[in-house]
């Protein structure tokens, strides 16, 4: 899954999120959720919210909760590793089918429309849709869907974000995201850590960042 496109949006949403504690060589914060909110969508879909995150995701497959992070580094440090620590595993009760993420680019039916002639909701439920190079993609309850990414009966876990250092006020920070849920789309099961620790292996900068 490729969440470059969402990373700007999720940079925005981490500015609430405080500072990390700085080490030499290791700098770490823990992130609680708490029970999330479960909002229908579209009649026969759903979203998992828990606070500070935003939705994202592949296009027509299932959008996950993400979490903006903004870690203090040591002065002259830069991000040279990142790993996670899960813990507290719950389960959420029910069944759901996660909302399919949808495309971000504002006025997109509009430009493809005036410049094409093309307008995805103008495809007819069950057919394919999607801009040249959209694999498996149709319409469903006005949702462009992939529905190969429902019949999945392992859990999925969405990948992280690349953690990269950036420079705020002086300081360097590093920034990314992750998603504390999982979900077992065939069966329609869904599950989040209640902590997440992220461990962040710094090195020394060929010059301040």
């Amino acid at each position: 899954m490729n969440l470059t496109p969402y990373l700007i949006i999720l940079c925005t949403v981490s500015i609430l999120a405080p500072f990390g504690p700085a080490g030499a060589g290791e700098v770490s914060f823990e992130y609680r959720f708490e029970e999330p909110r479960i909002v229908p969508a579209g009649g026969v879909f759903a979203r998992v919210e828990f606070e500070r995150t935003i939705q994202a995701g592949k296009v027509g497959e299932p959008s996950f909760p993400f979490r903006g992070a903004r870690i203090l580094l040591p002065p002259g440090e830069v991000v040279a590793s990142v790993r996670f620590e899960r813990r507290h595993w719950t389960s959420i009760g029910g069944t759901y089918r996660l909302l399919p993420a949808q495309r971000t680019v504002p006025g997109i039916y509009g430009d493809l429309s005036s410049s094409t002639g093309y307008d995805e909701r103008d495809i007819p439920e069950g057919m394919p849709a999607g801009l040249p190079g959209d694999q498996g993609l149709e319409r469903e309850h006005g949702f462009l869907i992939n529905r190969a990414a429902y019949t999945s009966d392992i859990w999925v876990h969405p990948p992280t974000s690349s953690f990269s250092t950036h420079c705020y006020r002086g300081h360097a920070i590093a920034v990314g995201s992750f998603s504390p849920l999982g979900y077992r789309p065939a069966a329609g099961e869904v599950g989040y850590f209640r902590e997440i620790e992220v461990i962040i292996e710094t090195a020394p900068a060929e010059h301040d960042p």
